[in-house]
């Protein structure tokens, strides 16, 4: 595979993945937690842990690895986003849903992980 051919895979599936995040905060906006960005992230950790384990298990190619793990998780998912969540909640005088978001947010990203990761190795095994 060309590096060209591997920058438009992630280029397709990060497109993909950023109108869907799109989407989602439109669908959820928020009044006291950014809830759009917290399902987007939920959603991108589970995902991402599940084809993590597809790989794993050589299910998973490497060119749809670069396609969905890179582009469309890493385009879906939002760290920047979060981050600056958190900044506004505090700026808002909001200290309690900001630490709560946060602790939320990364609860809630690992534990999707490593269930995606349990469902690709339990019931997508091959």
């Amino acid at each position: 595979m060309t590096p060209f051919s591997s920058i438009l895979l992630v280029f397709i599936g990060g497109g993909i993945g950023c109108v869907l995040r799109f989407l989602i905060s439109i669908l959820f906006y928020h009044s006291t937690l950014p809830r759009g960005t917290l399902i987007a992230n939920a959603i991108s950790s589970l995902l991402l842990g599940l084809l993590m384990g597809l790989f794993i298990r050589e299910i998973l190619s490497s060119n749809n690895k670069l396609l969905l793990m890179t582009g469309l998780c890493g385009g879906f998912s939002t760290f920047s986003t979060f981050s600056l969540e958190i900044v506004q909640l505090y700026q808002q005088g909001s200290f309690m849903n900001a630490v709560s978001y946060a602790v939320i947010s990364l609860m809630l990203g690992v534990t999707c992980i490593l269930v995606g990761l349990y469902i690709a190795q339990v019931y997508l095994s091959a």
